[in-house]
């Protein structure tokens, strides 16, 4: 359980009608107490970012603060004002099926909640991509993506499957990636720049296309509904290749359009990369 370090309580008048009061509490706590805490249906917050009391790990420490209007009336419910603000230091936090979707380990950073978002700033291994995070989750229901996190890391390509891209088998080596991911529980969004300088690509039916250490670099805008993916928009560029795409796949089929297509690109190589059974390769005049 918690453990209580210090507290304090501040009524500058006791006398005034809606004179404001706060009380700050210092804490320190297991990570499960927190995801406790914030399962309560009035935050909905560990529903939504698939934090789970029974097998989250990890400490935190910070303080609590409410800060809250006396009441006008014998009835404080008709008129109180309550306000909240936690503000915690996360060490080594761990969650399986983070945001129902990978597993987070070696979480350490600053976590700050209110009544009206969450966000949290640190380091974390996303389905074992090492990562620096800036977290948002908004419990403003009006939002079409609720939750946002901007991510910056150097990941080998198998871990971009902590972003949902995979079956890239053609490429070998490290990508610097800054992306940023907007979600709701049902779609996201993923726009990301990439630096591809440290990767080689090659595909057995066509060969070696870039080696490790060639300068290249790709803008990607991903958005996903369902189990329908929609590539908004590629834009490709290497020593000897300019793409232009967009693409659509949809029950294991890909209808790619190649706005711009020079150098070693081709309709057979795309073909060759993409994880599907089927695909339609149009080239746009």
């Amino acid at each position: 359980g918690g453990k209580l370090v210090d507290a304090w309580l501040a009524i500058p008048d006791l006398t005034a009608p809606h004179a404001p009061m706060s009380i700050k509490i210092a804490l320190e706590a297991p990570a499960s107490d927190v995801a406790t805490y914030l399962s309560v249906p009035e935050l909905g917050y560990s529903q939504a970012l698939g934090l789970d009391a029974t097998t989250i790990s990890g400490t935190t420490s910070g303080t609590l603060q409410f800060d809250f209007l006396l009441p006008e009336t014998q009835y404080p419910e008709a008129d109180s004002q309550l306000r909240f603000l936690i503000e915690a230091d996360v060490k080594d936090g761990a969650q399986p099926g983070f945001m129902h979707e990978g597993d987070l380990t070696n979480a350490n950073g600053k976590l700050t909640i209110t009544q009206d978002v969450l966000t949290y700033t640190g380091t974390m291994t996303l389905s074992e991509a090492p990562l620096n995070v800036e977290l948002t989750h908004s419990f403003d229901e009006k939002l079409e993506y609720p939750t946002t996190y901007k991510a910056t890391g150097n990941l080998a390509v198998p871990q971009l499957a902590a972003f949902g891209v995979d079956k890239l088998d053609f490429l070998e080596g490290t990508l610097g990636l800054s992306a940023e991911v907007r979600r709701n529980p049902t779609a996201s969004n993923l726009r990301a720049v990439i630096d591809a300088s440290q990767v080689a690509a090659l595909i057995p039916e066509i060969g070696l296309l870039k080696e490790n250490g060639v300068s290249a670099r790709a803008q990607v805008e991903v958005e996903k509904k369902g189990e329908a993916i929609d590539l908004k928009s590629l834009q490709l560029q290497s020593k000897g290749l300019d793409v232009l795409a967009s693409a659509r796949t949809r029950d294991n089929f890909a209808s790619v359009t190649l706005w711009r297509c020079s150098g070693w690109c081709s309709a057979r190589m795309i073909s060759a990369v993409l994880p599907t059974a089927k695909v339609r390769v149009t080239k746009s005049a």
